[in-house]
């Protein structure tokens, strides 16, 4: 008895590494084979999901079919938006164009007195064009060729655009505010409101849709050159009108550009958008002595002969000259039909309950 409580320690540890033993042999071969199991199962599962996410069509319930459905018909609705929104816009003759002469003498001398009138109300806006403005915008010593209405048709726009234009150019007002030279210091120097306008409509240039297309390429593909995309050869994302350009050049005090590009824009004959706007100072920051003589006092200072005054003086602002790229939309509904076609929804599984679903809702 003694000698056992004298190797007593290592008796009871002798039984406990038996009875671990045991376990050991026991408990783990179990553990090990139903985690095997278990990842055979995981393995089996993953394997399903995919071979379904490889076909989606195995994946589509009802509650996929019917939210295409209300998808597509709300593409549908916004499609009938788009279209209403787009009714009556674009570029429109005035009636007095659209019962203008189609017989080829009758309509020369229509377009001599609609000329006359052009040129009358350039005049009366107190504004400047370049020389042959009506030679190379309104057909001036041209005839019209006999039977040809392409050709008038063609004629019947570009006036139109152009008397719009001038039309435009001549209602843009803006006040300013005018110091009367004081000769002496002591005395604070007069003002008196003046109205000033354009002051010259120095270039236009009308540029067909094929060209404002292809310039329209141009600053796409540039636009991605410049955000480092290379070889980027594409063409402009498709849109739902095509447009004619205007690219005018006018002169105006800084005051009157502003309201200036707001009626381009704002026209009621055309849906304008303006595309480009650049600017610069045309005047010198000091003016010269014959400046100074041409600012002497006039007995009339009409708001013509004020605005003829492009000095920048202590008492003026300089002259802007703007150059402004208006495009003149026309909704292109073949291009919006095959952009707003909506997506049909995903077809179901054969069998499957959204299979049935389309069935019933059909």
């Amino acid at each position: 008895m003694d000698g056992v409580m004298k190797y007593l320690f290592w008796v009871v540890l002798a039984a406990v590494l038996v009875v671990a033993l045991g376990v050991y042999f026991v408990v783990v071969p179990g553990i090990h084979a139903e985690s095997a199991e278990l990842r055979a199962a995981i393995d089996t599962k993953a394997g399903e999901v995919r071979k379904y996410a490889k076909d989606s069509k195995k994946i589509v319930g009802g509650q996929h079919v019917q939210a295409a459905q209300a998808y597509r018909k709300h593409l549908e609705e916004q499609q009938k938006e788009v279209v209403e929104a787009w009714k009556g816009k674009g570029f429109t003759l005035s009636e007095e164009y659209l019962k203008a002469p189609t017989d080829t003498l009758r309509f020369d001398g229509w377009l001599i007195e609609k000329r006359a009138a052009i040129m009358k109300k350039i005049e009366e806006g107190g504004f400047k064009v370049p020389d042959g403005f009506a030679k190379t915008y309104l057909y001036e010593g041209l005839n019209l060729p006999s039977n040809d209405e392409p050709k008038r048709q063609e004629w019947l726009r570009q006036v139109a655009i152009v008397e719009e234009l001038v039309s435009a150019l001549s209602s843009v007002k803006a006040a300013v505010t005018k110091l009367e030279f004081e000769p002496d210091e002591k005395k604070p120097e007069a003002t008196k409101p003046a109205s000033v306008g354009i002051l010259s409509l120095d270039k236009l240039t009308l540029i067909p849709v094929d060209q404002t297309a292809l310039a329209e390429t141009a600053t796409y593909n540039e636009a991605l050159k410049l955000a480092g995309t290379s070889g980027a050869t594409e063409k402009a994302p498709a849109a739902l009108s095509s447009a004619q350009r205007l690219r005018i050049l006018f002169t105006a005090p800084a005051v009157a550009v502003a309201p200036a590009i707001q009626r381009l824009e704002s026209s009621p004959r055309w849906f304008g958008v303006v595309r480009r706007i650049d600017t610069q100072r045309i005047t010198a920051a000091f003016p010269s002595l014959d400046d100074l003589n041409n600012l002497a006092p006039k007995a009339e200072d009409t708001p013509a002969k004020l605005a003829a005054m492009k000095v920048n003086t202590h008492y003026q602002e300089a002259a802007i000259q703007c150059l402004v790229d208006v495009d003149l939309l026309e909704f292109d509904w073949a291009a919006a039909k095959k952009m707003l076609e909506p997506p049909a929804p995903p077809p179901a599984a054969k069998g499957s309950k959204a299979s049935k679903t389309v069935k019933k809702t059909n």
